[in-house]
């Protein structure tokens, strides 16, 4: 079922459970530059609940605010462009989550404190600074095709596989795909929002899962505009205990 980051377990989960694309130079969705839009809202519809997540950004095309009330997320980027610390604030409140990234060689140190405590993960890089890895509270690793996760495996701590998903996409513009904040976080938002935010270049059509505690099924059917971006997607998900459906629009911004 999605979820948004009102629900979100910490940090330490997202190790064992999610990925982050972040490149050895801070990469970027490698973009077509014609008709470029910038998400601008989503608006999740489940049954009778209703999540609304607006974005703002800078004259570079990268995230500043993500807002999802009552909490919002502010980006600090360093002056080489990368994204170093994620903020996350709940109204009334105050901060409730500080995220910080580091480089080290080909790794990616990420560290997330919340409610006093602190949890920490690292990630692994190929050549190319793709992540292959994930090294958290479990491991994941990653598969790519045409610059798509196209599966993802995960591992217990030590190592044993028990489950995986195998990801197909469409061949239109993810509505990430000009965005210059780096990819890995985008794989957060998969995290917080639900599979159909996972593609970075293009848009999933069907997500199998096959785990040891059961399987899952997703599909995904879009509605484009003109110039080739979703703007509605109805999803279906199906598990061993049923099938759940949901609805995702979204708008943009000329960049």
């Amino acid at each position: 079922m999605i979820m948004t980051k009102n629900t979100l377990t910490p940090i330490c989960v997202l190790f064992a459970t999610s990925l982050f694309l972040f490149g050895c130079k801070e990469q970027t969705i490698d973009n077509d530059e014609s008709n470029v839009k910038l998400l601008k809202t989503i608006v999740i519809e489940e049954d009778r609940d209703i999540t609304a997540i607006t974005f703002e950004y800078d004259s570079q095309g990268r995230i500043t605010k993500q807002m999802e009330p009552p909490l919002t997320a502010t980006f600090t980027y360093n002056s080489a462009g990368e994204l170093i610390k994620l903020i996350w604030e709940r109204e009334h409140i105050g901060i409730v989550e500080t995220l910080t990234f580091a480089k080290n060689g080909n790794s990616i140190l990420m560290t997330s404190e919340s409610s006093g405590n602190v949890y920490s993960g690292t990630i692994e890089l190929d050549a190319q600074g793709l992540p292959v890895k994930i090294l958290g509270d479990g491991n994941s690793a990653l598969e790519y095709q045409n610059g798509n996760v196209s599966k993802i495996t995960f591992y217990s701590n030590t190592s044993i596989e028990y489950g995986y998903y195998t990801i197909s996409y469409d061949n239109k513009k993810s509505p990430w795909l000009h965005c210059k904040t780096p990819q890995w976080y985008f794989m957060t938002a998969f995290e917080s929002l639900g599979f159909p935010f996972i593609g970075l270049k293009n848009n999933p059509t069907a997500i199998e899962g096959d785990f040891a505690e059961g399987w899952s099924s997703d599909h995904f059917v879009y509605t484009y505009d003109n110039d080739g971006y979703p703007i509605n997607v109805a999803v279906t998900e199906t598990e061993r205990y049923g099938t759940y459906h949901y609805t995702i629009s979204y708008t943009y911004t000329p960049k």
